[in-house]
């Protein structure tokens, strides 16, 4: 597993992601992973 500094700044940020009820979230195969939201 990654640990940089980058990287942990990303799941920190997708992890912030999936516990706001406020958006809907998508993670897309495309490369290492995309995440996409939209809020509700």
């Amino acid at each position: 597993m990654v640990n940089d500094a980058k990287t942990i700044s990303i799941r920190n940020f997708n992890k912030n992601l999936m516990e706001d009820k406020r958006v809907s979230i998508s993670m897309v195969p495309i490369g290492d992973g995309m995440t996409v939201w939209q809020k509700k």
